[in-house]
């Protein structure tokens, strides 16, 4: 990396601590008169930390389930204690490079703050719905602008490409997902143990949100590699051919399987087709390793060598 841009990205890390330092400053009066039970502080300490451990991999990055965590102490907790949760999520980049731990306490510390700040100004701990809505959503809001804008700083790509390629509809469906359960944790938490324990229950069921987006982006790339597979064996000019031909197959192996599916569920049940269902990507396993394979004719027709 250039030491230019290496200055500027350590800049920016600078700046958002001094208004970390600023906002709490300012907010100093709010948070002597709005003191937090030491048991939740400690508790959104600990959930941040531990959350932000559990990461899935995007196409381009991770996301972390940290901001589970940092939406409600935004909501709940003073700006002192909302900018410790944030500066937890450090903890978890430990082994990280230093720019990363660095970059990534302070960003999560800042978007905490600011939407604690909001949060104190609509009073959204005791506030409406609307009050708490409008701080998570600042909180998401700012994550979307602090983090792109280090990314950028960082990488010399520029916001609106980070946009195009990273704001994707599972990280867009992610983040709403984030701004629902925190609203809804913090409701939940209100300073009772079933409160404690219900709360827990949706980080813990978050952790489905996470397979979900790496079952997609796996299925992705299964999908790529799948239908390029016929480029890879065969010739230019017999792609489209075998395409045709597969496509073709398909179609009438749904057409047969419908009809059989029918008889047999009428006339015995539904555990020969389960069965049977289950033996077929078994079966196109055994015949890919069996047939797809160089012989002596390999390259001088249409099939490639492999």
């Amino acid at each position: 990396m250039e030491p230019s841009r290496a200055a500027l990205s350590y800049s920016y890390l600078v700046v958002l601590g001094v208004l970390i330092a600023l906002l709490n400053f300012a907010l100093r009066g709010y948070t002597e008169a709005h003191q937090n039970s030491v048991i939740e502080v400690i508790y959104f300490v600990g959930a941040a930390t531990c959350l932000a451990f559990i990461e899935v991999r995007l196409e381009r990055g991770r996301l972390s389930l940290s901001a589970l965590a940092n939406g409600p102490a935004a909501v709940l907790l003073n700006p002192l204690n909302a900018t410790l949760v944030g500066l937890a999520t450090g903890f978890a980049m430990a082994r990280r490079p230093r720019w990363t731990l660095i970059a990534n306490a302070a960003m999560t510390a800042s978007i905490t703050v600011i939407g604690a700040a909001i949060g104190a100004f609509l009073q959204s701990s005791t506030g409406s719905l609307a009050a708490r809505l409008a701080t998570v959503l600042a909180v998401s809001g700012a994550s979307l602008v602090i983090v792109s804008l280090g990314l950028s700083l960082r990488s010399g790509e520029s916001l609106l490409s980070i946009a195009m390629h990273n704001f994707t509809r599972p990280f867009l469906l992610a983040y709403g997902y984030f701004t629902l359960a925190s609203l809804l944790i913090s409701y939940l938490v209100d300073g009772s143990p079933v409160g404690y324990v219900l709360a827990s229950i949706v980080f813990v069921l978050a952790l489905a949100l996470t397979d979900t987006i790496a079952g997609r982006r796996l299925r992705r790339v299964l999908e790529s590699e799948l239908s390029d597979a016929d480029r890879h064996l065969f010739h230019s000019r017999a792609v489209g051919s075998v395409a045709g031909l597969s496509g073709a197959a398909a179609g009438a192996g749904t057409i047969v399987s419908t009809y059989l599916i029918g008889i047999v569920a009428d006339r015995f049940s539904f555990k020969p087709i389960l069965i049977t269902a289950s033996m077929v990507p078994l079966l196109a396993a055994v015949l890919v390793v069996a047939l797809v394979r160089n012989t002596a004719e390999s390259g001088r027709g249409l099939v490639k060598v492999v």
